[in-house]
């Protein structure tokens, strides 16, 4: 059995090994984390289609974004001007015409509740006719926003002015045509190849194509000759299941460091299987606990839900608007103040500061998470910042005089 899995493994080695690049140096990894979507992603989007951004190029990469990946033909792009993280919306494009491009960009972050349908409002509202108002929604591989996150968009904009657009083929596209307009601008030409490098890895494309090529003709000949290709499929078992068996330890960590707090079980990932859910489905990987014993309406969790890993402190705005608000000034008049992002369930939240993401099976991700000193490090981290606010929440008086 070794010997047949080791004679699977032993070509597709030779040839990446023949094939492949070494990673180079990369600005925008060292500068950012590669998945930051806010202060790299959006920013340098943002920066290429301002018609008086630093490229110096005028409307040329708006003008073919617009027009050759969203389809607007009729978009006055020599009027436009772009706005950056105005009022929350990653990338805002409008014009003298009336007319208005959100674009939210989700890496690896969940939406947010009601969060599209609150951005067309606030443009709706600036006098912007909704039949002019259009919506772009931009992931790495091209997947629908939530309903939760749509809800409210009246049925017509739904289906004539949102659109969603992925990283892998249509930002890949624009930005092949940007760096074939900055030929002459050889900074601007290499940034842009650098951010180009940056998406392929995220995307998962950076495959050599030649690589790629000689690898399926050998598939194709290994399994003409009668070889069992399905042990490549039991080999990706053992993968996710050792994948698996790391995140159990990494919760085992963070538990056993929350000794005296009150967990809520029925919320929270509670063993391997559901750690191997969080793998090989894509589920949340989650522990939360109470600030308050017996008191459900407020909670501090650590979430990793779509690749991204942050700290919330939950409470339904709805249902409790006084605890919501009350918790909220606790959190960002103290130490915490960096928890300034919210939504109608979260009193404020902020991605972990480690850019490690959980639920990647990459080479250099399973052996980051093979090294238990780093999982325990991790964990201590964690688990320090869910105690922080549990103590900054229990001791603030306001809130404490609601329950």
């Amino acid at each position: 059995m070794y010997q047949k899995i080791e004679k699977l493994l032993h070509i597709p080695q030779m040839l990446r090994d023949k094939y492949q690049k070494n990673e180079s140096f990369n600005l925008f990894k060292v500068l950012r984390g590669s998945s930051d979507e806010v202060r790299l992603h959006s920013r340098f989007i943002a920066e290429l289609l301002d018609p008086k951004g630093s490229h110096g190029l005028g409307t040329e990469f708006l003008s073919y974004f617009v027009s050759e990946i969203l389809g607007q033909k009729n978009f006055d792009v020599e009027s436009a001007f772009v706005q950056k993280e105005w009022n929350d919306i990653d990338v805002l494009i409008r014009n003298q015409q009336g007319q208005a491009i959100i674009i939210e960009n989700k890496i690896y972050a969940a939406d947010q509740d009601n969060q599209l349908n609150r951005y067309f409002n606030i443009v709706n509202d600036l006098k912007f006719e909704a039949k002019n108002i259009n919506i772009i929604y931009l992931t790495l591989d091209g997947r629908n926003a939530s309903k939760q996150s749509l809800e409210g968009i009246p049925e017509s904009i739904l289906k004539d002015n949102y659109r969603k657009i992925s990283y892998k083929f249509d930002i890949t596209n624009w930005l092949q045509f940007c760096r074939k307009g900055a030929v002459e601008y050889p900074e601007l030409r290499e940034s842009i190849t650098q951010y180009l490098n940056l998406i392929a890895e995220l995307t998962h494309t950076n495959q050599s194509a030649v690589f790629m090529k000689e690898l399926e003709v050998w598939f194709e000949k290994e399994l003409t000759n009668g070889q069992p290709i399905e042990l490549l499929d039991a080999i990706t078992a053992a993968k996710d299941n050792y994948h698996a068996k790391q995140i159990d330890f990494l919760r085992e960590a963070i538990l056993s460091r929350l000794d005296g707090l009150e967990l809520n079980i029925e919320e929270s990932t509670c063993n391997l299987f559901d750690c191997i859910n969080f793998v090989a489905k894509n589920d949340s990987f989650e522990i939360w606990v109470y600030p308050f014993y017996g008191i459900e309406k407020l909670q501090v969790g650590f979430i990793c839900n779509h690749g991204a890993s942050y700290i919330s402190v939950w409470c339904s705005q709805k249902d409790d608007k006084e605890i919501y608000d009350a918790a909220h000034n606790a959190i960002t008049c103290g130490v915490q103040s960096s928890y300034y992002r919210m939504n109608r369930s979260s009193v404020g939240w902020k991605y972990l500061s480690d850019p490690i993401v959980l639920s990647e099976s990459t080479d250099k991700n399973l052996r980051k998470l093979s090294d238990h000193n780093y999982l325990n490090s991790l964990s201590e981290s964690i688990a320090l910042e869910l105690k922080t606010l549990v103590m900054i929440l229990n001791e603030d008086r306001e809130l404490k005089s609601l329950f």
